[in-house]
């Protein structure tokens, strides 16, 4: 488990994270019993309770935030519209068309430009990888997700992309 959490109100209920959610209301106990949360998205990377209503948690993820209510039993996305990603790369385009890309973590690829420069939209569903945009033409990308051997190109700016298999050096 990646993070933990105890109610200020009762040091048995105490809630931890990892690839999921799960709480005990006896964590004292000998055996404590626990219970898993159907949450919305894997890796866990944080979870605070409530002071004012201690039976309410929150937990943060790599993909929303979400809250837990009356001890647990009840789960929700409370981030919808909360724009945030983990980026690995990004690159800028060298021509005089503005345009950013990164790829991320969960969130595929995302790009500036067509519009606004200030406006993220969703490219493609790779998530990671490197992601390059063509120094002499901005519609021109290419983006190497996490999938071994695979290498994607676009060359319309990230509306369609093209997959290509990579050998490896110790391929014949």
């Amino acid at each position: 488990n990646s993070c933990i959490a105890v109610c200020p109100a009762n040091e048995d209920f105490l809630v931890v994270g990892g690839n999921g959610i799960s709480y005990t209301r006896n964590a004292n106990a000998a055996s404590p019993s626990w219970h898993a949360i159907e949450e919305f998205h894997s890796d866990q990377q944080a979870i605070a309770f409530s002071l004012s209503d201690p039976s309410r948690f929150y937990f943060a993820n790599d993909g929303f935030v979400g809250m837990a209510t009356e001890n647990g039993s009840v789960v929700k996305n409370i981030s919808t519209g909360l724009v945030a990603c983990q980026g690995f790369c990004v690159d800028v385009s060298q021509t005089p068309v503005l345009v950013a890309g990164t790829a991320t973590y969960h969130t595929g690829i995302l790009r500036t430009g067509r519009s606004d420069i200030r406006v993220w939209e969703y490219m493609a569903g790779n998530e990671g990888g490197p992601f390059v945009i063509d120094p002499s033409n901005e519609k021109v990308m290419f983006c190497g997700p996490w999938a071994p051997g695979e290498l994607r190109r676009s060359t319309n700016g990230g509306s369609d992309w093209s997959s290509r298999r990579l050998k490896a050096i110790n391929e014949t």
